[in-house]
């Protein structure tokens, strides 16, 4: 994804997804879901991204507190602004 190569970032995506299915690691479970949001989004399949994003923001931070970082702190760097609002 940083050389802006969706098409090679979507084949290794599907490569990953085959081996989350037995992670249990809830770091690398969170980065494969904004890796995959990101990867949709920009390959133009805004919907399935949306939607990708907003699972991410109803995570339930309290429980990520001290593992991971909340996912859309990173969002920012897509070039697009993103904002979740958990109301």
């Amino acid at each position: 994804m940083q050389d802006d190569d969706p098409v090679n970032a979507e084949v290794f995506i599907k490569k990953a997804h085959v081996l989350m299915s037995s992670c249990t690691d809830p770091a690398t479970t969170l980065q494969y879901k904004v890796c995959y949001a990101r990867i949709l989004d920009s390959k133009r399949r805004f919907l399935e991204a949306a939607t990708r994003y907003y699972e991410l923001s109803q995570l339930d931070t309290a429980q990520l507190a001290g593992k991971v970082s909340p996912p859309w702190h990173g969002l920012q760097t897509f070039g697009r602004s993103f904002f979740f609002l958990k109301l």
